[in-house]
């Protein structure tokens, strides 16, 4: 998969931000033509657990989610800075179970780790991915918390990046931080 990444950065005149690192071991048995170029870096992200990006200097970085990517916040946000009402659409969530199909080939098929109820699992697709590679994601993510929130407008702060984890300040003195 690295080899696939570092020819798409290649072809397109980018760097790889190699602040993590694919996994050397993982590799794509059958590359075809059937994707593009973006579909095909969201797969390779998803086999690590990652998201894929353009960062702000201009590099294809993976940031992975686990149970430890929340644990610095780099900003809180105050109320002062939200537009809307923030409001939490469901109770916080805690995956323990994880499914990913195949549903490209025509037939559907899926890999899946964990023990949970619809609430508790993250479903996605991805044609590439293996039990091996899902097990090692599910290392990282069983017991991931969030809290689902509807969509929020709120003043920007540049500094800020996808990936980065923040906590969100409500009227009243309460923070809304990483659950626990």
């Amino acid at each position: 998969m690295i080899d696939v990444v570092n020819e798409i950065c290649l072809r397109h005149g980018i760097e790889y931000d190699s602040s993590f690192s694919l996994n050397p071991n993982y590799v794509i048995d059958n590359l075809d033509n059937q994707y593009t170029e973006r579909q095909v870096l969201g797969y390779i992200a998803g086999c690590h657990g990652c998201n894929c990006k353009m960062s702000k200097e201009n590099k294809l970085k993976f940031i992975q989610v686990s149970n430890t990517s929340l644990d610095n916040a780099i900003e809180t946000i105050p109320p002062s800075a939200i537009y809307t009402q923030f409001k939490q659409i469901n109770d916080i969530k805690t995956i323990t179970k994880i499914i990913v199909t195949d549903q490209t080939r025509g037939n559907v098929q899926n890999v899946q780790v964990g023990v949970g109820e619809s609430d508790d699992t993250l479903t996605f697709d991805n044609p590439y991915m293996t039990q091996t590679m899902l097990d090692n994601i599910y290392l990282a993510m069983n017991g991931f918390t969030y809290i689902p929130y509807e969509h929020l407008n709120w003043k920007c702060y540049p500094q800020i990046e996808v990936g980065d984890a923040v906590n969100i300040a409500k009227v009243n003195n309460v923070t809304w931080e990483k659950p626990t």
